[in-house]
């Protein structure tokens, strides 16, 4: 109740309420950014341009994505986590990196049809789902913190059904 107090009597003091831009302006901002991204893409769709090689190719080969503040460069991705792992791997590389999430994620839904009953299962798909919106407007994964997190909430999904399957064949 105070915090909520203090953000609406002072709202020039939070980042978030004192937008220095419009949001027309942000959008073009980046709607810019992920053409460009999508433009990289385009130029080897299927292998991608190297893993962590985004950033110096941007360098290399665009002047506005990338931005220059007091003589420092300012860099800001793709804007989108998505469209780096594209630009980056290609199609078969997006497809080969998602499936590391997506097949024990839909191993564990189906599990949870067969009904198997462990609320864990819950929290562990909604917090890699969580990191898979946050992937959406920013490359999370970047952070080797946030790659060790996603890693490790997979690999407790997997045990978590696995043990549960496990018991299961037991009792029978």
């Amino acid at each position: 109740l105070i915090g909520g107090l203090v953000a609406i009597y002072l709202p020039n003091h939070f980042s978030i309420f004192s937008r220095e831009e419009g949001y027309d302006e942000a959008y073009e901002v980046r709607h810019r950014i992920w053409k460009e991204a999508y433009n990289v893409f385009r130029i080897s769709p299927y292998w991608g341009i190297g893993s962590g090689n985004y950033h110096k190719y941007i360098q290399l080969h665009s002047l506005s994505g990338y931005y220059v503040i007091n003589g420092e460069i300012v860099y800001y991705g793709t804007e989108n986590g998505y469209l780096r792992t594209l630009a980056e791997s290609g199609v078969i590389g997006f497809i080969a990196s998602f499936l590391f999430i997506l097949v024990p994620v839909a191993s564990a839904v189906k599990a949870r049809i067969k009904r198997i009953n462990n609320n864990n299962i819950y929290y562990l798909i909604a917090s890699i789902l969580c990191l898979m919106t946050a992937s959406n407007t920013l490359y999370t994964l970047s952070d080797k913190r946030t790659l060790v997190l996603l890693a490790s909430l997979i690999c407790l999904l997997i045990t978590s059904v696995t043990k549960i399957e496990i018991a299961n064949v037991k009792e029978q």
